[in-house]
Formats: structure tokens, sequence, C-alpha cells
């Protein structure tokens, strides 16, 4: 069909309404995801109920956005069938972008089952189950109440992932690479400085030595100040949400400067390497051991890739970079070896907070359900079971994100999970090396990859906040792949 009629067939059916309607609902969903992702933090990690279901109804509206954007599309598509769609050699690759929705209803799915299959429901105030009637060889659960707040958390995930790469992948034209948009620098320039202002909040409230978080509130557990950071009652969390943002931070810097071919100094890109340089050092900081190996790990990492990038020829630059990233981290540990030392002195696993009581119980848990596990945020509940005595603690999280998912999800659950992240993390590998990603892909591997180390030794993604960052790592992996991106 002729471009001209093409475009009064839209103009008479449309009115125009459709392409401004649409550019409109592109508008609110960035205004939403950057609200969403400033939030999150600052209500003291999304770990309330109240939060969470702030947060959850404002990652609906995404998902509701996203719907009107689709039914938009289609409408449009329908008019436009003479126009060539076909951009190179995506449609080979195009079945790609349908696996993580798949993946995700059927993860939906699973849960939503488990809570209608509940094999009881946990009474809190009476701390007794009663017991229902159930399906056996369907997913079921131990605490059906948990497993519905579990879906519905896990729903409003899901509407934000999908909201963030819809969003991400219509890139709008422009002279920018595709993996680095206008959309991708203006959501990377809030995310950074969003965490920026965290870690200065954070470290201004330490040496307050303040009890309360943002000086307003003293949580329940966690009430000292040497195991708080900034909205953070526990101190690990904070440092998992610095390692997840400060090695995007120093990607978006190397990719900006390649991209505008500036010296030192010379763009607003270079206040990119303070933020980077706060946020970098404040796992170390919270002392938390577990945050600051993790971080020591990932230092590691980005210097093998910028050295991996830069060959021979670049090895001043590699040096340079070494260099600094090592002032960094002996900045911080001298500026809080009183309190880390401390720490470090109390490393044997039986001093973890019992951590490897907490890791035996749990596997007698997984090996006693080991198809459908005992259900979606069930943990808690189903734990006090397994305690060897009434004195031993009644832990809500095995502190173990990968245990605690063997436990919970069951064979079935964890398999789809695993399929949903290689569904993200490997497609774009094939694009790892690209000479025209400027090695930006390697730096979000690193930060994906600290976060699924950490979860081995703590429960990140047991937090709202700390979940909807990592799932904003992937999003960004995801656009990488060239059949997710639109002009």
């Amino acid at each position: 069909m002729h471009p001209e009629k093409t475009l009064r067939k839209r103009h008479k059916r449309e009115g125009r309404q459709p392409v401004g309607l649409e550019n409109r609902l592109e508008l609110a969903s960035e205004i939403l995801l950057c609200a969403v992702l400033v939030l999150c933090p600052w209500l003291f990690g999304t770990t309330e109920p109240w939060s969470i279901r702030l947060i959850n109804f404002m990652n609906y509206g995404l998902g509701a956005l996203l719907a009107c954007k689709i039914v938009l599309r289609r409408r449009s598509k329908a008019d436009d069938t003479g126009e060539d769609t076909n951009h190179g050699g995506e449609s080979r690759w195009s079945w790609v972008k349908w696996v993580p929705p798949i993946g995700a209803v059927l993860l939906l799915a699973y849960t939503a089952v488990a809570a209608w299959n509940a094999r009881a429901v946990y009474i809190t105030d009476e701390q007794r189950f009663e017991y229902l009637t159930f399906i056996p060889w369907l997913p079921h659960s131990y605490d059906r109440l948990a497993t519905l707040e579990r879906f519905f958390r896990m729903l409003g995930a899901a509407s934000f992932f999908f909201a963030l790469t819809d969003w991400l992948g219509n890139r709008g034209g422009g002279d920018s690479p595709a993996y680095l948009s206008q959309r991708t620098k203006r959501l990377l320039w809030v995310i950074c400085l969003n965490g920026t202002l965290l870690a200065v909040e954070g470290i201004l409230q330490r040496l307050s030595k303040t009890n309360k978080l943002l000086w307003l509130i003293q949580p329940e557990l966690h009430v000292w100040w040497t195991v708080q950071f900034g909205p953070y009652a526990y101190r690990s969390n904070a440092a998992q949400l610095f390692n997840l943002i400060w090695p995007v931070t120093l990607a978006f810097f190397l990719a900006l400067r390649r991209e505008l071919r500036q010296g030192f100094g010379k763009g607003p890109e270079t206040l990119l390497v303070l933020f980077c340089a706060v946020m970098a050092i404040c796992p170390i900081l919270t002392s938390s051991r577990l945050g600051a190996a993790v971080m020591a790990l990932m230092v590691c990492g980005c210097l093998v890739w910028v050295g991996l990038l830069n060959g021979r020829e670049g090895w001043k630059w590699t040096a340079f970079l070494a260099a600094c990233l090592l002032i960094l981290m002996s900045a911080g540990v001298a500026l809080n070896w009183q309190h880390l030392s401390r720490r470090l002195e109390k490393v044997d696993l039986d001093g973890l907070n019992l951590r490897s009581e907490i890791y035996v119980n749990a596997r007698k848990m997984a090996d006693d359900y080991p198809v459908f596990g005992v259900g979606p945020g069930a943990f808690g509940a189903v734990y006090q079971l397994y305690r060897d005595t009434p004195d031993q603690y009644w832990h809500a999280y095995a502190h173990d994100d990968w245990l605690e998912a063997r436990v919970t999800f069951g064979l079935v659950g964890r398999t789809l999970m695993l399929f949903m992240l290689a569904s993200v993390l490997i497609p774009p590998l094939f694009g790892l090396f690209a000479s025209g990603n400027g090695g930006w892909l390697g730096f979000l591997y690193i930060s994906a990859a600290g976060m699924l180390v950490t979860a081995f030794w703590d429960l990140p993604f047991q937090i709202y906040s700390i979940l909807l960052y990592f799932l904003t790592v992937l999003g960004l992996i995801s656009k990488a792949w060239p059949c997710y991106s639109r002009k």
C-alpha cells in the first residue's frame, strides 16, 4: 500500500488520536516507572505491608498502561497491513521475545493454583494450621494468605518488568545507539541520582548514630544504628542495593564517554564518576561482610572486563581504573575499620546469625516437599515445625534465596524461575563482545551476577525494592538483544 494512502487512511479512521494517545501513554509509563524506582528504596526498602501495597498498585498501573499500548498498536497494525515491518534479521529471532512472558504467565499460574489449592491456612494469632481439602497432584501451599500475598507481589513485579522492557524497547528514533537510547539515558540518570542521594543519606545517618531510619522511625527488629543503613533496617539489604547500582553507573559513564568522545572532566558524564565512588564505598561502610566481599569480587570482575575490552594497547586506562578502585576500597575499609574488623572476627558459620541451623532445617523441608514445595511465601509458617527444640529461633526466611525457592516453589516452580532467568540472560550473551555496545553489557552482567551470588547467602529477592532494581538490570540486559527494540 502506498504510504500516503496509508497515512490518509489512518488519519480518517483514527483522527491522529492513537498516535498521540500512545505518546501520552508512553509519557505516563516513563513517569510511573521513574516514580517506582525513586520511591521503593525510600519507603524503608518497601518491606512494610503499606509500602508493598503502594508499589504494587503503581506497578499494576504500569501493567494497565502496557495493555492499552498493546491494544493501540494492534489497531494501528491492522491499518498498516501494507507496510513492510520486517527490519533486517529480526524475524529469525523474533520468537525469543515471547519466552519471558510465557514463563511469567506459567509462574503466576503456578502460584495462583497453589493458593487456590491450599493444603492449609495458617492462623498467625493462634499459631496453628487449619487444614483444608486439596488435590495432591496440583501445586499447593501450607499458608494460603502468604501465597496470595506472594502472587500479588509477583504480579506487580511482572507488570513492572514488562512495562519497563516495552518502554525501553520503543526507542523513538534518535542518533544514539540501541543499547543507550535517549530513554535509557533518562532512566539511568534517575537511577544514578537516586542511588547517590540514598548513599549520602545513609552516610549522614550513620554519622549521626541515630536509631531511627531516615531520622523518622525506629524499626521493631534491628533497632540499633550499627545494623541499619539509610532507609533499610538491615544493613546487608542496603549493601545489596548499592552493589546493583554502582556497576551500572560505571557502565553508564564509560558508555557516555565513548559516545561523546570528550576528554575527562569536559562533560556532565564526569559527575557519574563521583556518583559511582559514593555508592561503591557504601557496601563497606554498611559493615556488611557479605556486601563488602561481593563488592570486592565485582571490582575484580569490572577490572577483568575492562582489561579484555582494552587489550594490551589500553593497559594505561585499565591500570588507572584499577588504581582508582583500589584507593576507593582502601578508603572505605579505613573509614569503617573499627566496626568491620569486629564483624570479620566472627566470620565462622555458626556465628552468622545461626545460618547453619537455618540451612539444615530448610534442607529437611526441601527433602520432604521436593516437587511442589511448601508453597510460595509459606516458609515462615512451616519452618517452626522443623526446629529441634522450641528454644530455637523461629526464622521467617532461609537467608539463602536459592534454597528458599527450592523449599517454597519445589522442583516445578524453581524450574520455571530458572527458565525465565535463562530466557533473559542467555540471548544477549551472543552480543557480549560486539563492538557496538562499548562493553556496556559486561558491566550489567557483573551487576546481575553479584546479586545472584549474594542470593546464596542472603535474602535480596525477598526485599521488594531490591527485586525491582534487579529486574531493571535484567530489562537493560534484554534490550541489548536486537529483536526487542522498536524504532
